[in-house]
């Protein structure tokens, strides 16, 4: 029995199968996501992902801390592709902590079309909070 897929990751899907189709077509320029990145918007008053890349996958640490209740962090190991300058990592839960229940981290977004690579934009998702849009910076 497959088990239902969150918003995100139907985005992250859908997403990843058109870079695929968009690689396929000579359109291929992958960045290395490999590094850590940071970014702040409304929710989040501090996010760092530290990925590593290895090919077309992905490994690495998020941190998340909420803007209410303030210093609310939650941390999860994340796993997760990549398909030309798109990615999505989410995380393992087993590798979770923070806020009870044990929340997960998911972050499906793509290199910057006009400022290039050291910009990342897209969602990020934790626990059960709506996708919330963020841009992180290459540090």
């Amino acid at each position: 029995m497959n088990a239902p897929i969150s918003p995100i990751q139907h985005s992250a899907r859908m997403l990843l199968a058109a870079c695929g189709v968009a690689s396929f077509m000579g359109c291929d320029s992958t960045p290395d996501f490999s590094g850590t990145w940071r970014g702040a918007n409304s929710t989040y008053s501090a996010v760092t992902l530290t990925l590593q890349q290895f090919g077309d996958s992905l490994s690495g640490h998020g941190l998340a801390t909420f803007t209410t209740p303030a210093d609310s962090l939650v941390s999860d190991t994340l796993v997760g592709a990549v398909a030309g300058e798109s990615l999505y990592v989410h995380g393992t839960l087993l590798g979770s902590i923070g806020l009870a229940p044990r929340y997960t981290i998911e972050f499906g977004g793509r290199a910057d079309p006009i400022l290039g690579p050291e910009l990342l934009i897209g969602c990020l998702t934790v626990g059960p909070n709506a996708c919330s849009t963020i841009t992180l910076r290459a540090q």
